[in-house]
């Protein structure tokens, strides 16, 4: 998990980065397909801590 981590502070900088190089144009493709990829990562995430929480709510 804490390579994803590193996977989800890494796309912040660089959407970061982006946003500045798009002039804030948040519809620009580019800053859209870095956002999507954010996104997923952040679902993943979102998910398995879901997964994790529900088992130990099933073991107890």
């Amino acid at each position: 998990m804490l390579v994803v981590a590193d996977q989800i502070s890494q796309l912040r900088a660089e959407l970061v980065q982006l946003f500045e190089q798009c002039n804030g144009r948040l519809t620009d493709p580019q800053m859209v397909r870095k956002s999507q990829q954010l996104d997923h990562l952040v679902v993943f995430v979102q998910r398995r801590r879901l997964e994790e929480h529900n088992q130990q709510y099933i073991a107890t």
